[in-house]
């Protein structure tokens, strides 16, 4: 805690009787963000509120998502100018029985199917996609698209490298910037995921045709 006091992070009124650990997560999430916006070269008081819905409130010309787990707070920011909305994700693998309670909720057959081909155990399947969708839905929030559930988005691809590509439901309504197919990146590190996506902002409006897949239909 000390080191965050030194950094002048302020502590939320609504966590002042939080549990230490608790506390802990929120500022160090926040001292990712400040130490990105630095980096960077913000020059102003990189200080990062929340929002009424608690998200985080970035400075004037920024935009940026943050994520903690258990032992591990990350943060990612840009320039609004570059972006129209990021999102990143960490999560530790879940544990076996979260898979008997919460798959059906979270995963479609095609995902299922998708990464168990590849290897995957139950627990690091439903971990990447969760965290994938985490991190998918983290950034369409930025663009003020919210109430999205776990079958709003299907994971289509994932590859070695750590690319994964996923499809929003058609009832998503989306900005005609903002393509239906999404790309982005995700590691997979022993007993831990973490995911980013990052929507770029396109300077020309190109005619956007559905997108097309043999693995995922969604409505």
């Amino acid at each position: 805690m000390q080191r965050f006091q030194n950094a002048g992070l302020p502590l939320p009124e609504r966590l002042q009787a939080a549990v230490l650990k608790r506390q802990v997560e929120f500022l160090a999430g926040r001292y990712c963000a400040t130490e990105a916006l630095k980096a960077l070269g913000y020059e102003g008081e990189p200080v990062v509120g929340s929002q009424a819905d608690r998200s985080p409130a970035w400075p004037s010309g920024w935009l940026g998502s943050i994520s903690h787990s258990s032992d591990c707070a990350v943060a990612l920011v840009a320039h609004r100018q570059q972006a129209l909305g990021i999102g990143v994700d960490v999560e530790s693998v879940l544990p076996p029985a979260d898979v008997e309670t919460i798959s059906d909720m979270i995963l479609h057959g095609s995902e299922r199917d998708l990464l168990a081909s590849q290897g995957y155990s139950p627990e690091q399947l439903l971990t990447v996609v969760f965290s994938i969708k985490e991190s998918l839905y983290k950034a369409l929030n930025q663009l003020g698209i919210k109430e999205l559930d776990f079958k709003s988005a299907c994971v289509q691809r994932v590859s070695p490298d750590g690319g994964f590509a996923a499809i929003l439901a058609n009832g998503v309504a989306l900005p005609l910037q903002v393509p239906r197919l999404l790309t982005g990146r995700f590691i997979l590190n022993g007993a831990r995921v973490v995911s980013l996506l990052w929507i770029p902002k396109v300077t020309t409006v190109v005619e956007r045709q559905p997108a097309r897949s043999s693995r995922c239909v969604l409505t």
